[in-house]
């Protein structure tokens, strides 16, 4: 008896107890019956069923619906679906849709008037964005008045109000319009009281606020205060930064407090080696010799903002590099950054080269601003490099001035923005020796040397934490003659990946990076690249080649910094042969 329960209660669940399926058919082709004032193919773009899909009968119901507040919401206001059928035998033995109902007449914005009670109605009217003339869409009405009230938010008016006071309905010989009035009310006009920085442990008031549009006594606006999360982000010292809170403390007042939290603005990295001398061999006995890497990084000094870098690495015996900058910000309270350096390069066995400069940035119009620089480049080849490679000992004094245009919302893991940059640099080359050199290649001892160089640089979102990344950069130098010393390098971490560090040299290089990333936070992503690369020199010899590189990566956040590791593979590499690019990046 048990059993035979247990039978029937399968029985009933695998029969009764499941519901069952909707039937479906293949829309064969949809048919519009009624009068309807626009072409079958406009209408049916609003329809959200189409030929060769899948349709449920029960869903017709609700794309009628759908289908008359579309044309509604498009200038059609007396428009009415009254049924939609379904009729199976259509072609090829699927399913016709017929739609039944009327359109009526296209209704179109008339004249739309603005009245205020403090700012230019003229201002508005342009604002909203609607001509007369254009189908009616009380959508675009909504928007307009959002674009009014940040109008007057931006023009010290942040608790405006707006509505439709009046929306008459004009019947001329058949044709409808729709004469729309607005009515603003801005209230008193506000200011800001003060503006209050928390959180700010390290860093002094005065370099935050600085930063920004914005001071007590000013009108308010809101346009300023939006662009308060980008300036603060652009000084690359904090972890983050909230939105600006608006406190209102009475009708024509408000203070604006701004939370931040500090980030690790000192950078210390480290890594040195010893490796011994090798054994005796018919050359002699080689010497030991350090290798390794120490970063040491101040982003923000005093928590004034100034900033301080030195960077020495050693790969090899032969190769070394170091380099150290300062940077004073707001020279004389002005916009105006300043800095000093001096870099020491030696390459391989080559020749060694100094270089020390003076830069200045002027900050304006926002996104905008200009770069002047003086520098001093002194290149001391060794012997066989002055024979073999007919490099001379020179000086170099140049001068640089270029522009930048910056719009990314993070300069360490931007999601949206456009970076620019275009300099021209002119200087005078003096040539000292050594002196069979001179002789021999019959050289002159001065030289003129022009340079350019162009930097583009595009972030574009696209789904849910995922950025497709673009960059191109150039950098051509011209003179009478041109040597080992003058040229420009490149390859490795920084502009082709899959190859070595400066593996090439040559008067005109240029390199892409493609790269698709995908976020994980603020600071830290993993990507795939493909970089391409070209060089070319025209003596001694006709020499140029295209190179490409691909590969992943990642960025991270550590407590160090953003840690960065690349694996790349150059042109004709296996697996095996991969480049592993690593290193901290600290950007200032």
């Amino acid at each position: 008896m048990r059993l035979a329960r247990i039978l029937l209660f399968t029985l009933l669940f695998c029969g009764y107890g499941l519901p069952k399926p909707p039937e479906t058919h293949k829309v064969a082709d949809i048919e519009v019956v009624g009068n309807f004032d626009l072409p079958a193919k406009e209408l049916l773009r609003f329809f959200p069923v189409k030929p060769g899909q899948e349709i449920d009968p029960n869903a017709l119901r609700r794309a009628a619906g759908l289908l008359q507040r579309q044309l509604q919401a498009n200038g059609y206001l007396y428009a009415h679906i009254d049924s939609v059928k379904l009729e199976r035998g259509g072609q090829n033995n699927g399913a016709r849709i017929f739609i039944y109902g009327a359109s009526g007449r296209l209704v179109k914005f008339g004249a739309i008037k603005v009245v205020a009670d403090s700012l230019s109605p003229e201002e508005y009217q342009s604002e909203l964005g609607i001509r007369a003339g254009e189908p009616f869409a009380k959508n675009r009405i909504d928007e307009g008045i959002q674009r009014i009230l940040r109008l007057a938010a931006d023009k010290g008016f942040p608790f405006a109000e707006a509505s439709i006071d009046s929306a008459r309905i004009i019947n001329r010989k058949g044709q409808f319009s729709v004469a729309v009035k607005i009515a603003v009310h801005e209230h008193q006009p506000v200011f800001i009281m003060d503006i209050l920085i928390r959180g700010n442990t390290y860093t002094k008031d005065r370099v935050i606020l600085r930063e920004l549009d914005l001071f007590p006594g000013m009108r308010y606006s809101e346009r300023k205060i939006a662009k308060v999360v980008e300036q603060l982000n652009r000084l690359n010292i904090f972890k983050s930064v909230n939105e600006p809170e608006i406190l209102k403390v009475s009708p024509d007042s408000v203070l604006i407090r701004i939370d931040v939290e500090e980030g690790n603005a000192t950078l210390f990295n480290g890594v040195v080696g010893y490796i011994p001398e090798t054994a005796k061999t018919a050359l002699g006995k080689s010497g030991g010799y350090f290798t390794g890497l120490i970063d040491l990084a101040f982003r923000n000094l005093f928590g004034t903002g100034r900033k301080f870098m030195v960077h020495w690495k050693k790969a090899d015996r032969y190769s070394e590099d170091f380099n150290f900058s300062y940077s004073e910000p707001w020279v004389f309270n002005f916009p105006i950054d300043l800095g000093l350096g001096l870099n020491r390069v030696v390459r391989d066995t080559t020749y060694i080269e100094w270089q020390n400069f003076i830069r200045g940035e002027l900050r304006f119009f926002g996104h905008l601003k200009a770069i002047l620089s003086v520098r001093k480049k002194t290149i001391i080849p060794d012997s066989a490099a002055s024979h073999d490679l007919r490099l001379p000992l020179s000086d170099v004094w140049s001068g640089e001035a270029g522009i930048v245009y910056d719009t990314r919302d993070n300069l360490l893991n931007p999601r949206r923005g456009l970076y620019f940059r275009n300099s021209y640099s002119w200087g005078v080359k003096k040539i000292t020796g050594p002196g069979y050199l001179i002789r021999e290649d019959s050289l002159t001892t001065r030289d003129v040397l022009q340079s350019v160089a162009l930097d583009v640089e595009g972030y574009l979102p696209l789904w849910h934490n995922q950025v497709a990344a673009v960059a191109a950069h150039i950098r051509q130098i011209k003179g009478k003659q041109l040597s080992l010393g003058d040229y420009f390098w490149f390859g490795g971490s920084r502009t082709l990946r899959g190859y070595r560090e400066n593996q090439f040299s040559a008067p005109l290089i240029s390199w892409v990076n493609l790269e698709y990333r995908f976020l994980l936070n603020k600071n830290s992503r993993v990507f795939l690249f493909n970089d391409w690369g070209y060089y070319q020199q025209r003596s001694p010899s006709e020499l140029k080649e295209l190179l490409y590189g691909y590969g992943l990566g990642i960025r991270l956040e550590t407590p160090l910094g953003i840690l960065g590791v690349d694996y790349g593979l150059g042109k004709g590499d296996s697996f095996s042969r991969g480049k592993i690019h690593f290193g901290l990046v600290n950007t200032f």
